[in-house]
């Protein structure tokens, strides 16, 4: 995580300790990945210092995924033996404040359901293998009746100042 403290700091404040823990709570959380579940298993840490990291700390996402891509093509890309897997995948969601979701096919499903649905873009080699790069898919469907619910959700959760945050339309 050293080499990646650069994109947490700003001429004001230095969050590279809090994305730290983000990211190691990420890691140990069990299966479900929020706040308050990562403030439980990662030592010196609130749910309240969290939650200010993601939803107001100046840092951009899209850099930091394009960090770990070309550590990744360091590490483990190869022209001859790796591989890009490009690859969609649906959560199921019950309520109605999540971004993007709407009924839609969720393949981990088998059916159409609500939720929300991802690509991801993961470099392998061998048995090693890390995400690279992922994009939030938005409906046609959703239509100009949805969106505004959906830019309230996107304003509940922070969305519009997560600078890295790539979506396409369907």
């Amino acid at each position: 995580m050293k080499s990646y403290a650069e994109h947490f700091k700003s001429y004001r404040r230095d969050v590279s300790e809090k994305a730290r823990q983000y990211a190691s709570g990420l890691m140990q959380a069990g299966s479900r990945k929020n706040i308050y579940a990562i403030s439980e298993v990662v030592p010196d840490t609130d749910d309240r210092n969290l939650q200010q990291f993601i939803t107001h700390s100046k840092w951009s996402a899209r850099e930091v995924l394009d960090h770990v891509a070309r550590d990744a093509d360091e590490l483990i890309g190869d022209a001859t033996q790796g591989a890009l897997i490009i690859d969609e995948s649906g959560f199921a969601k019950q309520g109605k404040m999540s971004v993007g979701a709407s009924r839609q096919y969720l393949g981990r499903l088998g059916k159409v359901d609500n939720g929300q649905v991802a690509v991801f873009g993961v470099l392998a080699k061998g048995r090693f293998a890390t995400a690279i790069d992922t994009r939030l898919y938005l409906p046609k469907e959703a239509g100009p009746s949805q969106w505004s619910a959906i830019w309230l959700g996107w304003g509940r959760c922070g969305l519009w100042q997560w600078s890295g945050l790539s979506i396409f339309f369907g």
